[in-house]
């Protein structure tokens, strides 16, 4: 029993060398440990008070195939699935193509992105400016980096560059080209912030377009006529709208070219009968 006690005592002994070898080691460094901390605190505070969230909008969208719906054709399709799978891959690039983003650029206005500059950096202003910026048209606006405006809650005016001052929901000639400024549908009326300086830029609609499709995904699963669309976006509103639009005009192009088959197949078919 008493040796036991003795190897009790020795264990314990050695681990309050052990502790007093480690306080002795690391008790004089404490204030860097101290200081260590309360940078490691500032950074995470610093980070996220001023680091941007990125939202992810996904959507889903049902590939018909015209061929299918006669039993020849679902006889044929049993022997070629690589042609279904090809229509399949044509409009997933379809949906990824430039020109189908640039309309989509064009109808949302994004190419008139509008900012509101903060004390450390500027911030999106697409839910917080009270109006939105269109131009007639983009191919005779002026590109330009920063144009400051005012907006006036009472009399529904304009202020830009503190010097020129233009009604809303009319096109007016601008230094910049041929503007309209329009409310914003996602605005919420709110004078405190109505008073607030923003800017607005003016960009390429390609250009534009470019940079978006770089955040958007398209995919589909082997053998289904379903796409997956995703885009990631710092506002979720704007995520939102865009692929509701992408998705809006892809169903108008796809009509518009269907029609223009049917008139071109109905203008042959004429054109033989009279010759018959």
């Amino acid at each position: 029993m008493e040796q036991s006690d003795n190897k009790y005592v020795e264990v314990a002994e050695k681990e309050t060398n052990m502790v007093e070898q480690i306080a002795a080691k690391y008790l004089p460094y404490w204030p860097l440990l101290v200081l260590f901390v309360l940078l490691s605190l500032s950074a995470a505070y610093v980070f996220l008070r001023y680091a941007t969230p990125v939202y992810e909008a996904n959507a889903k969208i049902i590939i018909k195939d015209d061929r299918r719906g006669s039993d020849d054709s679902k006889i044929m399709d049993q022997f070629n699935l690589i042609a279904s799978n090809k229509s399949i891959e044509n409009e997933l690039e379809v949906l990824q193509s430039r020109a189908l983003m640039e309309d989509v650029v064009k109808k949302l206005f994004l190419y008139a992105p509008i900012w509101q500059q903060g004390k450390v950096k500027k911030s999106d202003a697409y839910l917080l400016s009270p109006i939105v910026v269109e131009a007639r048209n983009t191919d005779s606006m002026v590109e330009t980096e920063k144009v400051n405006f005012n907006y006036d809650y009472k009399t529904k005016t304009v202020l830009v560059e503190g010097k020129d001052k233009y009604p809303v929901n009319q096109f007016v000639t601008t230094p910049y080209g041929v503007l309209k400024f329009t409310p914003n549908p996602h605005y919420l009326p709110s004078p405190s912030e109505a008073d607030k300086q923003f800017f607005f830029e003016l960009g390429n609609p390609s250009v534009v377009a470019s940079y978006i499709i770089l955040a958007l995904k398209v995919a589909s699963a082997k053998q289904s006529a379903i796409l997956d669309l995703s885009y990631k976006d710092v506002i979720a509103q704007r995520a939102v709208n865009i692929l509701n639009t992408l998705i809006k005009t892809y169903d108008v192009k796809s009509i518009e070219e269907k029609n223009i088959l049917s008139i071109n197949t109905l203008s042959f078919i004429t054109e033989r009968l009279n010759l018959l």
